[in-house]
Formats: C-alpha cells, sequence, structure tokens
C-alpha cells in the first residue's frame, strides 16, 4: 500500500548513513515523527480490517443483498478495489431512489387508509356511536400520524367537549404542519377550542393571527377567500363576547362584504350552472354573519335593529332551506 511504501522510504532515508549526514537533527525529527505516525496509522488500518473480517465471519450474508454479498466476497479476497468499485455511486443511488419511491408509495397508502379510517369516524359520530368514533381517529393517526389526521382528532374532541383533548391534538397538528394554509387552519381551529374554554384573549390572538395568514394568500382561491370571512365572522362574534362592540361590527361588516363580493364575483362551478347556483352556496354564510350583527344591535340594546337583522337572517335560511333542502338539512 502507498503507506506502506512511504515507510519504507522512510526508513531507509533514516538509516542512510550518507543521508544522516546531510541532513539537520530538525529534519531527522521530523522524518522519525512522520515514520511514528505512519506505523501508528497503519496499526489502526490493521485493526479496522481485522474487525471488518470479524464482524463479516459472524454475520448471516444469505439475507445481504446481491451488490453487498459481491462486495464483502471481494473484500476477503484482498481486493478492495474491486469491491470498491463494485458499489458504484450511481448503482447505489439508483437503488436508493427506488426504495424512496417505494416508501412514498406506502406513505400514500397509509395515507389513503387513514382518510377510509376518518371517513367511518364521522359517519359513527352522525350515529353518535362516540367511543368507535373516537378508536377509529386514534387508528387513523397511528396509520399516519401527520397535520390532517390530528387536526380531524381536534375537531371531534370539540365536538363531543373533551377540550383538553382537542388542545392536545391541536398542538400536535403544529408539529406536524408543512405549510402556511396547514398553519391557519390549525389556528383557526385552535381559537375555536380556545374560545370554548373562555380564554377570550388568547382566542383573540389565534384569530388575528389566522387572519394574517389567510389574507396572505386570499387572492389565490375562492376558498381561501370564504375562510377569510368566516374567520372575520368568529372573530365578530367573539368581539361580542368581550363587549367590544366597535370592532365586533368592524369584523362582522368586513365578513359581510367579502361574502357579497364573493357571491358577486364567484362564477358556477358546474357545467350548466347558474349565478343562483353560486347565490344558494353562500346564503348560509351570509345569513350566519347577519345573525351576529343582530345579536350584536341586540347586545347593545338596539332592539328595532336587531329584529330587522334577525328576520334578514331568518329569510336567508328560510330560503336556502326551500330552494336546497337536502344540503341545508346536512349542515344541521
Amino acid at each position: 500500500s502507498e503507506k506502506d511504501a512511504r515507510i519504507r522510504v522512510l526508513e531507509r532515508s533514516i538509516n542512510d548513513k550518507e543521508q544522516i549526514q546531510e541532513l539537520t537533527a530538525d529534519k531527522i525529527r521530523k522524518l522519525s515523527e512522520e515514520l511514528e505516525q505512519l506505523h501508528h496509522d497503519k496499526i489502526i488500518l490493521e485493526n479496522q480490517v481485522n474487525k471488518m473480517l470479524h464482524d463479516f465471519a459472524g454475520k448471516d450474508l444469505s439475507t445481504a443483498g446481491a451488490l453487498y454479498q459481491k462486495a464483502v466476497s471481494l473484500f476477503f479476497e484482498a481486493k478492495l478495489k474491486e469491491a470498491i468499485a463494485v458499489l458504484d455511486d450511481a448503482v447505489l443511488d439508483e437503488q436508493l431512489r427506488q426504495i424512496e419511491l417505494q416508501e412514498q408509495k406506502n406513505r400514500d397508502a397509509e395515507s389513503k387508509l387513514a382518510e377510509a379510517f376518518t371517513l367511518k369516524a364521522n359517519m359513527l359520530k352522525l350515529s353518535f356511536r362516540l367511543n368507535e368514533a373516537e378508536q377509529n381517529h386514534e387508528k387513523a393517526i397511528q396509520i399516519s400520524p401527520s397535520c390532517t389526521t390530528y387536526l380531524n382528532a381536534a375537531k371531534f374532541y370539540q365536538f363531543i367537549k373533551e377540550l383538553e383533548k382537542a388542545e392536545a391534538s391541536g398542538r400536535k397538528a403544529f408539529e406536524h404542519a408543512n405549510t402556511v394554509g396547514e398553519l391557519a387552519e390549525i389556528l383557526y381551529q385552535m381559537a375555536n377550542i380556545i374560545r370554548d374554554q373562555y380564554r377570550y384573549e388568547q382566542a383573540e390572538s389565534l384569530y388575528l393571527k389566522c387572519l394574517e395568514y389567510q389574507k396572505g394568500f386570499a387572492k389565490s382561491s375562492f376558498q381561501a377567500r370564504l375562510q377569510v370571512a368566516i374567520t372575520l365572522n368568529d372573530l365578530g362574534s367573539l368581539r361580542i363576547a368581550q363587549h367590544d362592540f366597535e370592532k365586533a361590527e368592524e369584523h362582522l361588516r368586513e365578513a359581510a362584504d367579502t361574502l357579497s363580493d364573493l357571491t358577486k364575483h364567484t362564477q358556477p362551478q358546474a357545467p350548466n350552472g347558474t349565478h343562483l347556483d353560486v347565490i344558494l352556496k353562500f346564503i348560509p354564510y351570509h345569513a350566519d354573519v347577519q345573525n351576529n350583527l343582530g345579536s350584536l344591535y341586540h347586545r347593545k340594546g338596539d332592539f328595532a335593529e336587531a329584529a330587522q337583522i334577525y328576520h334578514i337572517a331568518y329569510l336567508l335560511i328560510r330560503k336556502s332551506a326551500s330552494l336546497n333542502t337536502n344540503e341545508y338539512l346536512f349542515k344541521l
């Protein structure tokens, strides 16, 4: 090896009397130190080789891959360069790529299975088989611990008023969030959970942070703009509970304007859809905002204005129910 060759050169240099006479004491010392270090390195390498041989000797190679077995066989034959060549980077990288592809397929399969368990949990919830629903949420998380599965569990626990479990699931969802959209959704859900615990100031902070994220990408999609309106409506309702009527009305009016703008500019999604379909889609959201505005004026003592706004909310819901009974009943 190169180390052995260098050791032989150094040994000849140090033992050659003529060369020694030409060398200074400092040079001789440096050559001696280099020779000693090389001997030390050689011993370390030999020990490492012996350890590798010992490890291989006690290992069942029959279950190892073909490349691994071939490289080890060449190593036993002291053909180190050939063994390294067998483990070519391109070959190893391709095998790594195949493993990563398979892992992605496995993750996709796990995600789909988790979705199935979540769907079953939601159906069980509608049947008030709550213990079974909880078990299916737990299975979904076990299979695919993700932002989505934890957030679904948080919503379920909020529904059954297990608010500590809901908050814990929401925090786990935070740990698995990968996008701004996911963060905004978690903040919104956490604000609702915290609000249900009457921790209004903390809920307010979460709603406001959520709106920062939502308004940041609100222009990108219809759903994002709709979620802004929903969050503003909920924040307005929270302000009413805090007796901050001025800010409550500000948020609720902004929610109403956002919904009106969406209703005006959204195109029907179905091929033969009409603008009436769009109006029907937004009526429940308009009604919810009007209902909160009615509550606001009622709390302020302006009963006449409250009655008028409540009546608008009532007419909106009644119209929606008469034109689209199935969807209305499902939302109830």
